[in-house]
Formats: structure tokens, C-alpha cells, sequence
């Protein structure tokens, strides 16, 4: 056999070598080179020591009074939201009550932070924290509120919640609507549309999801002011630290209370998102069809398109988004009451405001 013979076994056993001990040098690498810190990908697990920090920091804001208590929802339909909803994970960003554990649940969320004017929709969530763990089913929560049950309650109340002033209001606060409370959650867990079941207390597996949510330091409230220039940017900031990413930011109606301001804009931004966020908000007005058996139109908004055209400055309120979803029609204008907003979306209110500006000025 000739040298050429032997030179191409030779070339391929050193190539060989060479990879399997540049293969062991990455590992060795990857060792010593830290983890990419990322949020915890289960409900299952307890969030980290880290992100609890960051959140716990974020400071309430001392809000007006309200008159109001929306302790219960009264949105029914969130049914149509589960596809667009499935699969999204991450963080849930919400205003009020009970339905964001809905929603949170149908779109797999990992953490729910829940913004409200009301300092009292803190401390519901604050009871339903000492309760939710400590009931297995749907069925073993609702008789948390039942008067052979509220005496077991009121005390998982008390051990759960150590602040004494945040102790003394959750109580008083479920001694006065405990009654109304359980007749609305045994609403809640009837939630049923062509014999599926689709709410939080409907649906056991649903219910599972929001119960290792509560067990593993992932359900957090607090009082804010989303215009405001205290708790929603402390709240962005902590989320960031948290390495959570908010996947779906739920509104409510709260919009048509405010005003599109810089400050409410900068909070939105501040927020960690990605360009399949979501933001889900209900309304009632003329150009859009209600949900059946509902009072409420449902409204899923693109989150970039959403700060793109607050950006424009011709939306002050909420109200004018309903103009754009009539103004693109089909497929935009859902007649079962699920309306879209994407960058497709015709921006009539947009479009208007600069009308109205050209006539203005080329008057003489």
C-alpha cells in the first residue's frame, strides 16, 4: 500500500479526534458560562426567589375612594377568547377581578399581576390567595363562603395575610359580601357554552392551573393608578428583573375612564412584551355587536399595533378604536361579538384627526 493510500484514513480519524475534543472543550464552556436567566416555565414551580423580590417591591398608590366594588365579574363570553388565548404562556397583566383567572388559565399564563384602581380588588385577590390553596376543587373553594365553612375561611384569612391592616379589611370585606360572593362564584362555576365548561370554576383543569398558580407565588395585585407614574412603572421594571414577558395585557373597560396620556403611553411601553402580545379589553358601543347572552363587545388588540397608534396622538380615548374596527369590516367586525385589531386595521380615527388638520389648515 502507498503513502497516498494511507494519508485519507489518517486525515479522517485526526478530523474525528478533533471533534470529539472540541465537542468536550464546548461542554466545559457551557459549564462555566451561566445560565440564561429566563422566567419559570411552570405554574407548577415556585417563582424565584428574584423575581418575588423585584414584585414585592413594587410599590400600591394611595388611590381616591371608589363607590363601586366589582367584586364579581359581569363579563360572560370569555369563551370566545380561548383561540387566540391557547398557548400564549407567560405573564398576565390585568385590571379587577376573578375573570383574569380565566383568562390566565386559558392562555397557560406562568405569572398574573393584577393592576386595579380599587385598593379593595387587591385585597380580593389577597382572599382568594389564603382560600384558592387550600381547596382542591371548585367545589371545596365555593364552600369557603358557605356559613358552616366561613369560621375555616376567615382564620386560612388571617394566617395567610400577615399585614394587620391588609388582615382586618380582607375580613371585613368578606364578612359583608360573603353571601352575594358564593351566589356569584356558583354562577361562575355554571359557565358552560355548547356543553363546554369554560371559566376558572367550570372547568377543573382550569381551576388546577389558577390553584399552582396561587400555591407558587405567582398571583400578585396591587393598587394603581395605570395613567400613573408610581406603580405601573415599578411594575414594568420588576417584570423585567423577573426575565417574565407579558403575553397578555387585559384591560377590561377601564380604558373609557382615561385618557390617553404620555404617561399612560410610556407605562404601556415599559412593559416587557413581544410582537404577539395581546391586549384584551370589553366595550359597549353602537358600531359593534354585543356576545351573545353578554353586555359586552370583546375586543383583541395586537399590542405593537396598539402602541402605534397611541403614538399617532389622534386616540384620547378608547372609544375611537370602535371607528376603526367598523371602518375595515369583515374580518375585523366579529358578529359573535369577538372584534380584531391588527396593523391591517383601517386607522379611521388616524386618518380623521389628520383630515380635519389639513382642512384646518389651509382655511384662510
Amino acid at each position: 500500500m502507498t503513502t497516498k493510500h494511507l494519508k485519507r484514513p489518517v486525515l479522517l480519524l485526526a478530523l474525528l479526534l478533533s471533534a470529539i475534543v472540541g465537542s468536550a472543550a464546548a461542554d466545559k464552556r457551557d459549564e462555566r458560562r451561566p445560565a440564561k436567566k429566563k422566567v419559570d416555565e411552570s405554574a407548577r414551580g415556585v417563582l424565584g426567589s428574584e423575581a418575588q423580590q423585584a414584585l414585592a417591591a413594587v410599590p400600591n398608590e394611595t388611590t381616591p375612594a371608589t363607590t363601586r366594588f366589582y367584586y364579581k365579574s359581569n363579563e360572560w363570553r370569555h369563551d370566545l377568547l380561548r383561540p387566540v388565548l391557547a398557548g400564549k404562556g407567560g405573564a398576565l397583566v390585568g385590571i379587577a377581578a376573578d375573570q383574569n383567572y380565566t383568562m390566565a388559565a386559558l392562555a397557560g399564563s406562568e405569572l398574573i399581576c393584577v393592576v386595579d384602581f380599587d385598593k379593595r380588588i387587591r385585597m380580593l385577590h389577597l382572599i382568594y390567595g389564603a382560600l384558592i390553596p387550600a381547596a382542591e376543587t371548585p367545589e371545596a373553594l365555593i364552600a369557603f363562603f358557605k356559613d358552616d365553612k366561613s369560621a375555616q375561611a376567615k382564620e386560612l384569612i388571617r394566617k395567610a395575610i400577615g399585614d394587620a391592616g391588609d388582615q382586618s379589611f380582607s375580613l371585613q370585606l368578606y364578612d359583608k359580601h360573603r353571601k352575594s360572593w358564593l351566589e356569584y362564584l356558583e354562577q361562575v362555576k355554571g359557565l358552560v357554552r355548547e356543553g363546554k365548561p369554560h371559566s376558572w370554576l367550570s372547568d377543573a383543569s382550569l381551576y388546577a392551573h389558577v390553584r399552582a398558580l396561587h400555591q407558587n407565588k405567582r398571583v400578585w395585585a396591587f393598587t394603581a393608578d395605570i395613567t400613573g407614574d408610581q406603580t405601573m412603572p415599578a411594575l414594568g421594571e420588576a417584570l423585567q428583573r423577573a426575565g417574565a414577558t407579558v403575553k397578555v395585557l387585559y384591560m377590561s373597560n377601564a380604558e373609557q375612564f382615561i385618557r390617553y396620556s404620555k404617561g399612560f403611553i410610556q407605562n404601556m411601553k415599559n412593559l416587557p412584551t413581544d410582537p404577539q402580545t395581546l391586549v384584551v379589553r370589553t366595550m359597549r358601543h353602537k358600531f359593534l355587536p354585543y356576545a351573545e347572552d353578554d353586555r359586552w363587545a370583546y375586543i383583541v388588540h395586537d399590542f405593537p399595533d396598539f402602541i402605534a397608534r397611541l403614538e399617532t396622538r389622534a386616540y384620547g380615548r378608547s372609544f375611537a378604536f370602535a371607528s376603526d374596527i367598523a371602518a375595515g369590516g369583515s374580518p375585523f367586525l366579529g358578529k359573535d361579538g369577538l372584534n380584531r385589531i391588527t396593523a391591517e386595521t383601517p386607522r379611521a380615527m388616524a386618518a380623521k384627526k389628520k383630515n380635519a388638520k389639513s382642512v384646518e389648515g389651509g382655511a384662510p
